[in-house]
């Protein structure tokens, strides 16, 4: 996994910005709001094309009559400040989900008393604010949560409503000292009648210099809002900091980008850096939020290290959709972090651990070379699911370059990337991209032994109790690929060799899929017991997973281990592990359910969902896996004809094909 993103994150911008500050590229100035935009007074005016991309000023203002008159109707000071008439509505909405929170006992700090602060719903039943305002399930069980504490326009009180929480049924917090949490249940379900903010553990959601708007009860005061002077002024991997008025009782607050989505939870405020102050009229202080993208990989460390919290934690990670980008899709899953660390501290150790897997995605995107404006598409979501291999299928060698193109421009990710053969630059095959700051990758040559084996017809397994179809059982090449990881401190690279596989399966492509597997056996057997190609091997795409894996088994005995996972389409990864092989775990998406041999090797991420939005670009789902750091021979007997003779002995090991099994 690489981590580009992080380091340059005004390339990556997983959604538009809503200021012209921050990310001009994806900015209101995008849209047609420039200077040459601007309607004039009269006839004769006009601008300083040179200025147009700077503050909006006109140099030379003139009248038809009056040459001292210097009036401008319009112009844009500074940056656009534009926002959208839904704006105000969709505040509205989220402002309802926000409460007031009284409450008394022993607080964070071990004194007695009675505080309050906000907090707002994340589901119907659910509520979020700081440690430091609910530190325990005793103070939680006596606060008090207000909705509808507001004053109208006329100053009167409008309507409210409180609710009790029962910390009994969920309770999770994590101290101020890492990322002052709390989750609590509160009783009924009063997001019913008030709404819930839906969380996203997208890293990205406000750059410096965008607005952080918060909605709060400054002093345990009316529901307040702030939507001006509230810059982000910089921000690291947990915090978010910013220039957003609070005061005491603002703890716990939502913290929302202009797109009203939920990017942190305040909690203090802190001495501002140099930096920070500069140009900001001598600040002292800045506020601080912390990420929800953070609060969600502590969650996952949480449920995953089978703890006395890991079942509490990994419900409350099924409230938060979308992808860190910074992490990738499978976010800090396998990576390597100290048990003794703090919660802060595993958080940041989740995203420098990168170095320690890889990545790999399998995906058939569907006539990519017959539509290349897909390359736009394409690349926001390899870039937003952030892995550091692809295999595409029913791609071309043209698109991929184009592909490449696009993510270099855009995003600022160095891509590489093969063929699985030579062909017209505009032929459809199978390509391979892999990221070159994570890996190192080159295509290889299969030994021309196999060259016969790939070009087998389906008619010519007739003999074998297989019913004949007219066609390669290879429409696609079957290339082949060798990947390693760069060096990462003192852990040793992983390297495999990977094959993308696509065999154009229709009615009959499932018996194909079994020739193709069986060949596919073989020939990896080969390579790995008369060439030396003993490392690990890595099968992705639409194939037989099952019958690959008893294959291999039969094919290699104790050399290697094999292993695969398939989904209830044609998707299928299957992994031979060599004896020594320096992958701990492999963790797969979700689509990938049904799994064989695989004892506890595989790890299915059930709560890693494919994004919705990568069905606008091809109706299949892609094979996802991350490499985590921490056998077989070939012979049917054979009256078989044209099969070539070395394939047909290394065959005739095998059970039927007519079972399969």
């Amino acid at each position: 996994m690489n981590s580009d993103w992080r380091k340059n994150p005004s390339l990556g911008v997983p959604f538009p910005s809503l200021t012209g500050k921050g990310n001009q590229s994806m900015g209101l100035t995008d849209k047609g709001v420039a200077i040459n935009d601007i309607p004039m007074m009269a006839a004769g005016f006009k601008t300083d094309q040179k200025n147009q991309a700077g503050l909006g000023q006109p140099t030379d203002i003139r009248a038809h009559e009056h040459t001292s008159t210097r009036i401008l109707v319009e112009s844009i000071i500074k940056e656009p400040n534009f926002l959208p008439a839904w704006f105000l509505r969709v505040g509205s909405g989220q402002a309802q989900s926000i409460c007031k929170i009284e409450t008394s006992g022993t607080n964070y700090e071990g004194r007695f008393g009675s505080w309050c602060g906000t907090g707002f719903l994340v589901a119907k039943d659910i509520l979020l604010t700081n440690h430091h305002v609910l530190n325990s399930r005793e103070v939680a069980s006596g606060a008090l949560c207000i909705f509808g504490y507001e004053q109208d326009v006329d100053g009167s009180q409008t309507p409210t409503k409180a609710f009790r929480l029962v910390p009994d049924r969920l309770f999770l917090t994590s101290p101020v000292e890492e990322l002052d949490f709390t989750f609590v249940a509160i009783d009924g379900e009063p997001g019913n009648e008030f709404g819930f903010i839906h969380l996203d553990r997208a890293y990205f959601k406000i750059f410096d210099g965008e607005c952080a708007n918060i909605i709060q009860h400054p002093n345990g005061e009316y529901k307040s809002v702030v939507l001006q002077e509230n810059r982000v002024v910089s921000q690291d991997e947990v915090h978010l900091n910013y220039l957003s008025d609070t005061q005491g009782g603002s703890s716990g607050s939502c913290v929302f980008n202009n797109l009203w989505k939920a990017a942190a939870l305040h909690h203090a405020s802190r001495p501002a850096t140099d930096e920070e102050a500069k140009g900001q009229d001598g600040i002292a202080y800045v506020n601080r939020g912390v990420k929800l993208s953070a609060i969600a990989a502590r969650l996952e460390n949480l449920a995953h290290d089978n703890g006395p919290q890991a079942e509490t934690a990994g419900r409350l990670l099924s409230l938060f959709g979308g992808i860190d980008s910074a992490m990738g899709f499978f976010g800090g899953l396998g990576r390597v972090k100290e048990r003794e660390s703090g919660g802060l501290e595993t958080v940041v150790q989740s995203y420098y651990g990168e170095d320690t897997d890889i990545d790999v995605g399998f995906w058939n995107v569907e006539w990519f070379n017959r539509h290349p404006e897909k390359a736009d598409d394409i690349a926001r979501a390899i870039a937003d699911m952030n892995l550091d291999i692809w295999a595409f299928e029913e791609s071309s060698l043209e698109s991929t370059e184009k592909l490449v193109g696009v993510l270099a421009s855009k995003y600022g990710l160095l891509f590489d990337y093969a063929a699985s053969e030579e062909a017209p630059k505009d032929k459809q095959i199978t390509t391979v991209i892999w990221n070159k700051k994570s890996v190192d990758g080159e295509p290889q040559k299969w030994p021309e032994v196999f060259e016969p084996w790939f070009k087998v017809r389906s008619q010519d397994f007739d003999k074998l109790g297989l019913e004949a179809v007219e066609g390669k059982v290879f429409d696609r090449y079957p290339g082949l690929f060798y990947f390693k990881s760069k060096p990462y401190k003192d852990h040793n690279s992983i390297d495999f060799y990977l094959v993308p596989l696509h065999l154009k399966a229709m009615e009959e492509g499932s018996k194909r899929r079994i020739m193709a597997a069986r060949i596919l056996g073989a020939a990896v057997a080969k390579m790995i017991n008369e060439f030396g190609n003993d490392t690990d091997w890595i099968l992705g795409g639409d194939f037989n997973a099952e019958l690959a894996t008893k294959d291999f088994q039969a094919l290699m005995g104790q050399a290697m281990t094999a292993i695969s996972a398939a989904d209830e389409a044609e998707g299928a990864f299957s992994y031979l592990k060599r004896p020594k092989s320096l992958i701990d775990h492999i963790f797969l998406s979700a689509n990938l359910a049904k799994t064989y041999d695989s004892a506890d090797f595989f790890i299915v991420a059930k709560e890693k969902t494919i994004p919705d939005y990568l069905k606008k670009f091809s109706d299949h789902r892609p094979v996802l896996a991350r490499l985590s750091l921490a056998t077989l021979t070939t012979k049917p007997e054979s009256s078989i004809q044209n099969i070539p003779q070395d394939l047909a002995s290394v065959l005739s090991v095998l059970p039927s094909l007519q079972t399969g099994v």
